[in-house]
């Protein structure tokens, strides 16, 4: 049987710790202007300064605008719009979660002077399952607003991964991350496209998330522990830009997007209830992610080790003070279905371990 897999990433990559102080000679490649946007939930100001001073030591003029939980996504992108012209600025650099990137990847996108204007990402957290897919979601917060996108922008964007820039996130907060970046590639490991290299890359991520939760939990502010998780989540959105797109992922980042609710937590309440939901469907595998997860289990009923690691992941999200339902996070069971709804509207394919077809009904599950 002949197999050929082709991976094409439009994307300048860089992960390591400290990559942060070379955002400014990245940009300087550009132009002479850049405009930092933050995300005020992940970013305090140690954050902002380190990015601000590798900026202004490239002799960049830089203009800083802070994106604040619960701000009205498209009043921000307006005023954005308005001081990019005014500024003149070549590059925009982002420091944030899921919200604010997609919402810059849609802004640059929508952009008619595009090629002109130059993206550089840096993730605050492991988590962003469609940074390299060439299509994304964000909303307002509100469910009737949402924009589904298709990245056509001749931009090439950058991403820039500095696990040192996440040192001041909470640990509740980044345990949470660490669950969502689990859900993200136990989905992407269990589809059936997935053949030996996106298996490989996802067993060893999941093995490294496994390790790490603990220790981020009791020491948030070590820099080389979070190297692994960022390594863990660039896998899991390589996995998923390899993939067709994923309908639980998929659902997580629309829930996101027209709620409020804190980011991260959907896909750690998520995933005990996706391993039970595993069970059936490839008995060998689930043994596989049980022994990466270093748990022993000798009843062999696939469904029982289904049952028993969601177990297990309850226990844990106990332990770090974590909800346990949709409903503890303040969802509306009307926005789980319509996040099914959206979900399927934006053609999602069929296939994978939560199909298109269940998806309300998983969702819904965990509630």
């Amino acid at each position: 049987m002949e197999v050929s897999m082709d991976i094409v990433l439009n994307y300048n990559v860089k992960l390591a710790l400290g990559a942060s102080q070379g955002v400014g000679a990245l940009c300087s490649g550009f132009g002479s202007r850049a405009m930092l946007l933050t995300e005020t939930i992940y970013c305090s100001n140690r954050e902002k300064e380190i990015l601000r001073m590798s900026l202004e030591r490239a002799n960049l003029k830089t203009l800083h605008l802070e994106f604040f939980d619960g701000d009205d996504p498209y009043e921000f992108a307006k005023m954005v719009r308005s001081m990019l012209y005014g500024s003149k600025s070549e590059a925009i650099v982002v420091f944030g979660g899921n919200r604010l990137i997609h919402l810059a990847r849609w802004m640059v996108n929508e952009e008619s002077d595009a090629q002109k204007l130059k993206l550089v990402l840096v993730p605050a957290i492991p988590g962003t399952p469609f940074l390299l897919r060439p299509e994304g979601f964000w909303g307002s917060g509100h469910p009737t607003d949402s924009k589904f996108y298709t990245w056509n922008s001749p931009t090439v964007p950058a991403l820039v991964f500095d696990p040192y820039l996440s040192t001041t996130m909470g640990a509740k907060q980044s345990v949470a991350h660490l669950f969502q970046t689990l859900f993200f590639l136990l989905e992407a490991v269990f589809h059936e496209q997935a053949g030996l290299v996106i298996k490989s890359l996802c067993f060893g991520a999941i093995e490294s998330i496994w390790l790490a939760l603990e220790k981020i939990y009791e020491q948030p502010t070590k820099a080389d522990i979070r190297l692994e998780s960022f390594e863990a989540g660039l896998a899991a959105a390589l996995a998923q830009h390899i993939l067709p797109r994923l309908a639980g992922s998929t659902a997580i980042m629309v829930l996101e997007g027209i709620t409020f609710v804190a980011q991260g937590m959907i896909g750690a309440i998520l995933s005990p209830w996706l391993l039970e939901n595993l069970a059936p469907r490839s008995p060998e595998m689930l043994k596989k992610i049980a022994k990466l997860m270093n748990f022993v289990f000798e009843d062999e009923s696939p469904e029982a080790l289904g049952i028993e690691l969601g177990r297990l992941v309850r226990k844990l999200l106990t332990k770090f003070e974590l909800p346990l339902r949709l409903r503890d996070i303040d969802l509306v069971e009307a926005e789980l279905i319509h996040a099914a709804e959206l979900t399927k509207d934006w053609k999602t394919p069929t296939g994978g371990i939560i199909s298109i077809e269940n998806l309300g009904v998983f969702l819904r599950s965990a509630f």
